[in-house]
């Protein structure tokens, strides 16, 4: 599986400039308040009065206040309070004030009414094995493929399982988090040069093994810490989407950015399950389809912001380059070696990456035209 550059990628991101400027304005509407208490507005009196929610759903998650994943929670927030007239809200809890992603999940399984944001590496180290196939190196070519694995019968059936052995719901998974790449203290042009670098990897199995993989001696390191260990040469290198490198500042200390593309981050929101049955399933649908619309919001944000952000990198002088076609020969080689490893897939269903490969797979009529939504470009659901 070799990657490949999709044009829908790039009209995307040519549409989410031009929309830019009008969702700033629809942020700035967005409620940004924590508080669980709706402000409306008496139609005849003009008078306003202070709702107080009836249900109340605390959100974790590690992104500060201001960036695309806020604006997108904010967005559903919003979303929630508006089509239930304040009967619903959410507390938002950024930059994980309500605790880091592996211990709200731990209370979630316990039967604490919580959500927070999840994705396939974080799902297998809590036990979901076969869902951390999401997060394995070069599953995806373009995030075309990644969507239509999310609505794939078998990832529902991924989902469904999640529920019953695990205690979490996810109800959306197409917040397209962003496309990780390398950022390394020296420049990398071929995939031989990869061979004893210390790179920086999240706390999951995943990726640590991913890059074990590409021959590299990853370090299993918090993100608050990156900075400092760039700085110190502790590490070498750090992979993470454009829009969080330049955010976290790593480009101060490593100037190096290759587009590897290796992963398409999608993520997702999870809630209790507990939560979720307490639900009616009216409520249960206006949570849906309420944080998908917020999905789509943060794409189109996230997207504008990768773009501004590689325009931030260039100026600051930072150098980027796209891999050779045969450095992804190589790479894409490695990869596949990774999800033969035993120390990744022991715990997987046989033949999982090839169910999944199957799953993913667009169908001609995606290629004719046929499929196709004449507005957006992408495979009609």
């Amino acid at each position: 599986m070799f990657y490949t550059h999709n044009s829908s990628i790039r009209n995307l991101i040519r549409r989410a400039i031009m929309v830019f400027a009008s969702l700033a304005m629809i942020i700035g509407l967005s409620a940004c308040s924590d508080e669980s208490k709706v402000a409306k507005v008496d139609g005849k009196s003009g008078s306003t009065n202070v709702v107080k929610a009836q249900i109340v759903l605390k959100v974790g998650y590690d992104g500060v206040a201001g960036e695309p994943l806020d604006l997108g929670m904010q967005r559903w927030k919003e979303e929630l309070e508006n089509r239930t007239h304040g009967r619903i809200s959410l507390e938002l809890y950024p930059s994980a004030s309500l605790g880091e992603k592996n211990s709200i999940l731990e209370r979630m399984q316990q039967g604490e009414h919580l959500a927070t944001v999840v994705d396939g590496a974080s799902l297998y180290a809590m036990g979901a094995y076969d869902l951390g196939v999401l997060y394995g190196p070069y599953l995806f070519n373009n995030w075309d493929e990644a969507l239509r694995l999310v609505d794939s019968k078998w990832t529902k059936a991924q989902f469904d399982k999640l529920s019953r052995e695990h205690n979490i719901r996810v109800i959306s998974f197409d917040w397209c988090y962003g496309v990780r790449h390398l950022l390394t203290t020296r420049p990398i042009t071929k995939f031989s040069e990869l061979q004893g670098l210390r790179i920086r990897t999240p706390m999951n199995d995943i990726q640590y093994r991913t890059w074990q993989t590409f021959g590299t001696e990853p370090t299993k390191m918090p993100a608050t810490k990156v900075l400092a260990a760039l700085r110190n040469k502790e590490i070498d290198a750090v992979e993470r989407p454009i829009a969080t490198i330049y955010a976290g500042g790593f480009y101060k200390a490593a100037s190096y950015l290759l587009k590897t593309a290796h992963v398409y981050d999608l993520s997702g929101v999870a809630v209790s399950n507990a939560f979720w049955q307490s639900l009616s399933t009216s409520d249960q649908e206006i949570f849906k389809q309420s944080c998908d619309r917020a999905a789509k919001f943060f794409n189109v944000v996230q997207m504008a912001e990768e773009h501004a952000a590689l325009k931030h990198l260039i100026a600051a002088g930072v150098t980027v380059t796209e891999p050779s076609p045969q450095f992804f020969r190589d790479i894409n080689t490695a990869a596949r070696s990774f999800y033969a490893r035993r120390d990744v897939s022991e715990h997987w269903t046989p033949g999982l990456y090839y169910q999944t490969v199957n799953a993913k797979t667009v169908p001609w009529s995606y290629y004719t035209g046929n499929g196709l939504d004449p507005e957006t470009g992408s495979l009609k659901k």
